[in-house]
């Protein structure tokens, strides 16, 4: 009840609790509207923000005054310009609305190339925060319930008062950086943890499992803190990854999806779905499967079809949860995280975790740790952190299934680490291409 009230203050000086009330309860309703209320609901609020940015933004009246500024049907928005990175890195001070709101600042963490600057309404906040909230309600769980954050931190300057508030008064949230965990702290934080009693732990998929693996080297139970719910993020959840977690947290794993430029806006179900709150961010998919996503409320620094970089395959089935938010069947990753064969023609990232998984089944689980894999060219550089078990005929078996797979005319380059870097946000990757 203290979280709870306490929670609401926060929400209300943030957002006003009239506004955040309402919203809150059309979100809860709109995941089981029908088709003719969802479109109906969608319609409209696309409609407003193409009035308001048509009128109030320097780039979109150049660039929408040729279209209607009122859609009749939800495929016509695929008739409008796509906004890219490098329009919004071009045309960063015509892309901030002549609109008088609240606003923060934001960037993209560069992992996938150079940073990209950008601001964010705090309607588009509270709308993000709502659909979190209502992400949550599905495990019987809150934004004020007690919860752990494994993230990439960075220290903040210049703190509000706010923050002190929430700091010292409201704070149910335990937060741990990524950079700092090793054995020494992580007996702290277990330690801590017990008497914290946190509900949920939200990390990158890499960090739940660094958490995990210095559980099992520590023999400690992560079991004992009593979470309800793992929540991962930002990288590949594999099957292999779901089943080590849940074994090792005791709990259900859920996967969430997004980009910072917009939020996280898909969220996986309790029947395992992974549903778009489209409310919030209106997606669709071009011929190459290549994601677009509209922005509903943020207006101040529209993002209108953008294209994030993401392939998807969109899913027409209805889920077993009764809720109509649109599912995300798989999502494939980076539009550019793909192999590049010598002659030309692209194969899956995957292809790399089904190796792995073939040489795990062959020759033991603790055969080879960890790997990534970079492709420069027709060389592909491996990096691995060696298992017990692990033997020198398993780097011929690479070689051999790749040779098959990708082509004859490729090299090879095998490096062993004892451990990973990661990049500056925290994050770990297990393939990419230079």
């Amino acid at each position: 009840m203290k979280y709870n009230l306490l929670y609401f203050l926060d929400t209300s000086i943030r957002f006003g609790s009239i506004s955040w009330q309402r919203i809150l309860k059309i979100s809860l309703d709109y995941q089981w509207y029908d088709e003719k209320s969802r479109t109906k609901e969608l319609l409209s609020r696309i409609n407003s923000l193409l009035r308001i940015i048509s009128s109030k933004n320097i780039f979109y009246k150049k660039h929408l005054s040729s279209y209607k500024k009122e859609i009749v049907t939800l495929s016509e928005i695929k008739e409008y310009p796509i906004l890219e990175k490098s329009n919004i890195r071009e045309n960063y001070d015509s892309l901030i609305s002549d609109i008088s709101t609240r606003y923060k600042t934001g960037s993209t963490s560069g992992s996938t190339g150079i940073p990209l600057k950008f601001l964010i309404g705090y309607s588009a906040v509270m709308h993000q925060t709502i659909s979190y909230y209502r992400f949550l309600s599905w495990y019987g769980l809150t934004s004020y319930d007690r919860n752990v954050l494994l993230w990439g931190q960075k220290k903040r300057i210049g703190k509000s008062i706010l923050y002190f508030f929430k700091k010292l008064v409201y704070n149910p949230q335990y937060r741990i950086s990524i950079f700092d965990l090793d054995e020494k702290t992580f007996v702290y934080h277990f330690e801590r943890l017990l008497t914290f009693r946190p509900k949920f732990f939200r990390s990158y998929k890499s960090g739940a499992v660094q958490f995990a693996d210095l559980a099992k080297k520590l023999n400690y139970d992560l079991k004992k803190i009593g979470f309800r719910l793992v929540i991962v993020t930002s990288e590949v959840l594999f099957p292999s990854d779901r089943d080590y977690l849940e074994n090792a947290f005791g709990c259900r794993v859920a996967n969430e999806y997004g980009a910072s430029e917009i939020g996280q806006f898909a969220f996986e179900c309790p029947e395992g779905s992974l549903h778009i709150s489209d409310d919030v961010n209106y997606v669709f998919t071009n011929s190459d499967n290549e994601l677009l996503v509209t922005s509903l409320h943020n207006i101040k620094f529209p993002f209108f079809n953008y294209k994030i970089g993401d392939k998807v395959i969109l899913s027409t089935r209805a889920c077993k949860c009764g809720r109509t938010l649109p599912v995300i069947d798989n999502v494939d990753g980076r539009s550019d995280d793909y192999i590049v064969k010598p002659n030309g023609d692209h194969l899956s990232q995957y292809a790399f975790y089904y190796l792995f998984e073939e040489i795990a089944k062959k020759n033991g689980v603790g055969c080879i740790k960890k790997y990534r894999i970079t492709q420069n060219q027709n060389e592909f550089a491996f990096e691995i952190i060696k298992g017990e078990n692990f033997n020198e005929d398993v780097l011929s078996h690479i070689k051999e299934h790749l040779y098959n797979v990708i082509g004859s005319d490729i090299r090879f380059i095998f490096k062993f680490s004892n451990q990973f870097n990661r990049d500056e946000s925290g994050k770990l990757w297990f393939f990419k291409r230079i």
